[in-house]
């Protein structure tokens, strides 16, 4: 799930400590659908991160899929030496994507408390 397609770029940032959180937050806070490619700088490491209508859904990172690579983004993300480019996708874009990368899907639903001031931790798996 590395090359996506995807929309216009609408924002990039250098990594750091709420960068990450901060996009999705955007993103939530307006309902929003996209992708935010994370990639360090020298070109090691690069994923995706898809938010559905303001909600992670899909993560992916080399090697990693699903909640694996969403704490591996989440890491990353803190790092100076990382890009994140936020991508338009439309909600057809991320339903084909969905089916064609299952191995990726977030099953994730919110909660009202936060762990560890993480940005995702305001969600948990279903029961």
């Amino acid at each position: 799930m590395h090359n996506i397609d995807h929309g216009d770029l609408v924002e990039q940032r250098r990594g750091g400590v709420d960068t990450l959180r901060v996009m999705v937050a955007t993103l939530g806070a307006h309902h929003h659908s996209g992708a935010i490619h994370i990639q360090s700088i020298d070109g090691g490491q690069k994923g995706w991160l898809v938010v559905r209508l303001g909600q992670p859904v899909m993560a992916s990172l080399d090697d990693e899929s699903g909640l694996d690579a969403l704490l591996s983004i989440e890491q990353l993300g803190l790092q100076s030496t990382c890009d994140l480019m936020l991508h338009e996708l439309t909600v057809a874009q991320i339903r084909t994507l969905i089916q064609q990368h299952p191995e990726a899907i977030l099953n994730l639903s919110s909660t009202d408390k936060a762990v560890d001031g993480a940005w995702w931790a305001n969600t948990a798996l279903p029961i």
